[in-house]
């Protein structure tokens, strides 16, 4: 395996797989960044055509949700915010 051939064959494949994903990551970015306008412009559209009385009440179950106050939901926060509604909460 010391020989120079299979030291050259070594690196040449290297470089060549670095240069595969490389080009697949900027490709899966350009992917994600496509899908993540594409989301905008849905949710764009649907609120757009929302009542604003149910964006309001959408808006106060999320705070409600959201217990930390931090704008996000964990699973946690959704699936005790679940449990309450179940249970008749």
């Amino acid at each position: 395996m010391q020989h120079r051939w299979l030291r050259n064959l070594t690196a040449n494949a290297a470089k060549a797989d670095r240069q595969k994903i490389r080009k697949l990551n900027i490709s899966n970015i350009k992917k994600f960044h496509k899908s993540e306008k594409l989301k905008q412009v849905a949710l764009m559209a649907i609120a757009v055509q929302s009542d604003p009385n149910d964006i309001k009440e959408l808006k106060e179950i999320f705070m409600a949700l959201d217990k930390d106050g931090n704008g996000s939901l964990t699973l946690e926060e959704l699936q005790n915010g679940l449990g309450e509604r179940e249970n008749g909460e």
